[in-house]
């Protein structure tokens, strides 16, 4: 009986495969509990912070506002190790439907921060008010405000949605992403719908692989990820630019600090820029890229169709790439650091041409003494096909469909 070719290489690519399902398994999880641990936290901030102060403000538009008498007023500090900061600190006298209430709630914020000059005159003008007045709960007399409205303070309201945005948006991804390598398995090295090695594959790869739609990232996702980044970024930015705004408000503007937050709030404004690009590109025409087969073989070829769905008169060139990348992640103390190789770059096609745009077809083979597609935990090789079309006076359309490149085929014994 004669011994199978393949059967020492199908031992290969499942070990392979496993021990890469591990490590990548390994990287979501730890990547889902990162997530997790910021999203507890957005959550455990989110009421405190964010629903509570705005439900206030909005609920005490229809309080009733009542005389009331100041017991005491004083600006308080309260010193740590980070410095010095201040509250504005004031006891006040009220009557409602015949009752006597006290309260020293000031604002629905609370908190202390830095800008002493600024809270010494809110104390000043309430001590020194001829008839100052309360905002009282008419459902809970006993909860009364001095401040209702919205104002600059309440932007501190945002400081917890970055850390929900990354929590939650991170679980999602890493939840989907879990799900799809549960689905396709093995198959990231196998054809489409295929997740067990073929005889044929291992005896040579598949001669006769089926065509293959490609996939791009998703434009939903960029959208997401830009929206994520952009929230993150301003909600932090956004503490400090109120920090900056609250000390020129009270007359003790730190001009270090402003100059400090100038780059950081433009880049901020470039983000928010850049979710509305993303949002607009949702919106260019999409194409349908099919290769003739799952795998390429190193030189090998294969024919690559597409076909646009939608308006394609408004992309004025349309071109086609083949590109291959060598990713390398090297340990440098605690941080790890990702260097990016193009390897391989060749123009498959290029027109200006209207009617060659919404579809056609191009042939293209890949390099003999090239690497093939390798994916391991700190080395990478990976085959793009990219296309790029340009519009005018919009977002460009810019798409990367990945293809599996396999060594030199093998023939059978």
């Amino acid at each position: 009986m004669q011994k199978r070719a393949g059967s020492g290489w199908e031992k290969m690519m499942v070990a392979i495969t496993k021990q890469e399902q591990r490590k990548q398994q390994y990287g979501r999880n730890a990547l889902m509990v990162f997530c997790f641990v910021f999203a507890c936290i957005g959550v455990g901030l989110v009421y405190p912070m964010v629903i509570r102060p705005i439900w206030n403000t909005i609920d005490a538009e229809r309080w009733v506002a009542v005389p009331c008498r100041i017991v005491a007023a004083e600006v308080e500090s309260h010193s740590d190790s980070d410095g010095t900061t201040y509250s504005v600190e004031i006891t006040y006298e009220y009557q409602y439907e015949g009752r006597s209430y006290q309260s020293d709630r000031y604002d629905f914020i609370g908190g202390s921060s830095s800008g002493y000059k600024g809270k010494e005159r809110i104390v000043e003008r309430y001590k020194t008010a001829a008839n100052p007045q309360c905002f009282v709960n008419p459902k809970n007399p006993a909860e009364a405000v001095l401040k209702r409205g919205w104002h600059w303070g309440l932007l501190f309201a945002l400081f917890p949605l970055p850390f929900l945005a990354v929590g939650m948006g991170g679980l999602y991804f890493a939840r989907r992403r879990t799900k799809t390598s549960r689905k396709a398995g093995a198959a990231k090295w196998l054809p489409k719908g295929q997740s067990q090695p073929s005889m044929t594959m291992l005896h040579g790869w598949d001669r006769e692989a089926l065509p293959v739609t490609l996939k791009s990232k998703s434009r939903w996702a960029r959208l997401a990820g830009s929206i994520i980044f952009a929230a993150f970024w301003n909600g932090i930015v956004s503490v400090f630019v109120m920090i900056a705004i609250k000390g020129w408000q009270s007359g003790e503007g730190d001009w270090f600090l402003t100059l400090f937050m100038i780059p950081f709030v433009a880049i901020g404004i470039v983000l928010i820029g850049s979710i509305f690009y993303y949002f607009l590109a949702l919106f260019n025409p999409r194409a349908t890229v099919t290769l003739s087969s799952a795998t390429v073989p190193l030189g090998g070829g294969g024919e690559l169709q597409w076909q646009f769905g939608g308006l394609t008169g408004r992309i004025r060139k349309l071109m086609l790439a083949l590109r291959g990348m060598e990713e390398a992640t090297s340990q440098r103390g605690k941080n790890s650091h990702t260097e990016r190789h193009l390897i391989y770059h060749a123009e498959l096609f290029s027109t200006e041409n209207d009617l060659e745009v919404p579809y056609g077809r191009v042939d293209f083979t890949v390099p003999g003494e090239m690497m093939h597609s390798f994916e391991a935990r700190n080395n990478k090789v990976i085959w793009k096909i990219e296309m790029r079309g340009k519009i005018n006076i919009w977002p460009d359309i810019h798409e990367e469909y990945k293809i599996t490149v396999v060594p030199h085929r093998q023939e059978k014994p």
